[in-house]
């Protein structure tokens, strides 16, 4: 063999032959080759689209999900927990958010129409935030059903927020109450014989003559109508879900606001109103891929 040009010298019959063979042998190995290094590629994409990566840490319920859409991979962190919580994250990021406050309760009224509890209120946005810093996270109860009393207006949600202080990024309002006279004001105003008033961007009124609590997508029905108002849809767990509905003028049984999403309670005429639901703060942010070397084959 030439050491300088990495060329065989054979010579006989025997010496031709190997090298013949050789020379079959080398297209099958640039074929394996090929294959192994598409199949290296195969693995690498495949642990980037499964790896579970936190650039920050806080939250109740936390996930990451691929975004078919964008091709993107996000991280979502989730707090559910009236106690609160924080956010801190390891790097700066730049951050998607849902805040979502306590829906209010409904009235009680032992004869006649009792006003359902208004959502809590919700609101959507980016922001960026810094590194190392707690940003603290409050999530806000629903408004107390009302178990006694002939006449009784309902509870006021708690407000949720992201950050606090000086880090403040969002503040959602608490659902307004629903009364037996007029509603009271919140994220989205309580129903009542006149109807709370919500808070601009963040839900709707109340409906009047005894009606629904607002929801973020609408306001309360009025009279004969009562419904609640209709709430919103966010994808940003990765799925669509409603959030801040308002809850229904005089139902009997009476229908609790779902934890979680903000919805107001139904008012109960006769039987115990219905309770606010708790509301809820989601953290969303990207994940970049990570990466490796892939052989190439000729």
């Amino acid at each position: 063999m030439n050491t300088e040009t990495g060329n065989v010298q054979c010579n006989g019959i025997g010496g031709r032959r190997f090298v013949r063979v050789i020379e079959r042998g080398i297209p099958t190995l640039r074929r394996a080759g090929r294959m192994f290094a598409a199949a290296l590629a195969v693995g690498l994409l495949a642990g980037n689209a499964l790896a579970e990566t936190y650039l920050a840490d806080g939250g109740d319920e936390n996930s990451n999900y691929p975004d078919p859409v964008s091709g993107k991979t996000y991280a979502v962190h989730k707090f559910t927990s009236t106690a609160g919580g924080t956010f801190t994250p390891s790097q700066d990021l730049t951050v998607d958010y849902l805040v979502v406050a306590g829906g209010g309760s409904g009235a009680r009224k032992n004869n006649g129409a009792a006003g359902g509890g208004g959502a809590g209120g919700m609101l959507t946005g980016t922001a960026n935030v810094t590194a190392s810093i707690n940003y603290t996270i409050a999530v806000g109860a629903g408004g107390a059903a009302v178990t006694s009393g002939s006449e009784m207006n309902g509870n006021k949600g708690v407000d949720s927020a992201f950050g606090s202080g000086v880090n403040l990024i969002a503040t959602a309002i608490g659902g307004g109450r629903g009364g037996v006279g007029a509603g009271g004001n919140g994220g989205s105003g309580g129903g009542g014989t006149t109807g709370g008033s919500g808070t601009l961007g963040q839900g709707s009124n109340g409906g009047g003559s005894t009606g629904g609590g607002g929801g973020k997508g609408g306001a309360g029905g009025a009279g004969a109508s009562p419904n609640g108002g209709a709430g919103e849809s966010s994808d940003i767990t990765g799925a669509s879900i409603v959030y801040a509905a308002g809850g229904s003028g005089k139902r009997n049984p009476s229908l609790n606001g779902t934890d979680g999403r903000g919805e107001g309670g139904s008012g109960g005429s006769p039987t115990t109103s219905g309770r606010g639901g708790s509301g809820i703060v989601i953290i969303r942010y990207e994940i970049p891929l990570r990466g490796g070397t892939v052989l190439l084959f000729r």
